[in-house]
């Protein structure tokens, strides 16, 4: 039932890594990117972490409202990855980089 994992793209996530018989934390937090498309019901993240992509299925996530530290990473590995600053808090949609989408296309 795939209704039933939806996630909006950039739904702040905290993912299970696996347990360890050490004090090591369990969980970290990621960002929702996309469904992979598995009748499982995965989901692509992209780890606050690292910035890497990973994999969880349904049961290795719970969706949490985004703190402020966590906008401060999202940011911090934008700005790592040399990604455009968002013109007044909105999303610029480009054809490519410096190509804005001419309105009368």
């Amino acid at each position: 039932d795939f209704t039933k994992y939806k996630l909006e793209f950039g739904v702040y996530v905290q993912v299970f890594d696996g347990t360890t018989n050490t004090m090591r934390s369990h969980s970290f937090g990621a960002i929702a990117l996309h469904h992979t498309g598995n009748a499982e019901g995965s989901y692509h993240f992209m780890s606050l972490l690292t910035g890497d992509r990973l994999i969880r299925a349904p049961d290795f996530w719970t969706t949490l409202p985004p703190t402020d530290a966590t906008i401060a990473r999202v940011e911090l590995l934008a700005k790592q990855e040399k990604q455009p600053s968002l013109q007044n808090r909105n999303l610029l949609v480009e054809w490519r980089s410096n190509q804005p989408i001419d309105e009368d296309e």
